[in-house]
């Protein structure tokens, strides 16, 4: 039986939007295929790194505001990074703080 971290995986796997589970370091621990297909590179390419440079602005968005019920609210900002290739790559960048039961940030950040 599959545990927890890999159904979890697995959901973000299919996600059609680009995702990347980062340390507190920055260093990606997943990326899934959307993200792959968006940006040009390979997760092999950058899983246990910092983002690509041409891909830097994606982590520069602030981090999510908490709405009224105490939720995040994830607003994002579209910026325009580069893709792999070189072409321009305008995109809604979100960056949000996971957290455990106890409000800790859970040390990945998306």
């Amino acid at each position: 039986m599959a545990d927890r971290a890999e159904l979890v995986e697995a959901a973000l796997e299919v996600d059609r939007e680009g995702l990347a589970l980062l340390d507190q370091t920055d260093r990606v621990v997943f990326w899934n295929g959307a993200a792959e297909s968006i940006t040009g590179y390979a997760g092999a390419q950058v899983l246990g790194r910092q983002i690509p440079g041409p891909l830097q602005v994606l982590t520069n968005c602030l981090v999510s505001e908490l709405d009224d019920k105490n939720h995040p609210s994830v607003r994002g900002a579209v910026v325009h990074a580069q893709h792999r290739r070189g072409h321009d790559l305008p995109v809604m960048a979100r960056r949000v703080v996971l957290r455990d039961g106890s409000a800790n940030a859970s040390g990945r950040q998306q």
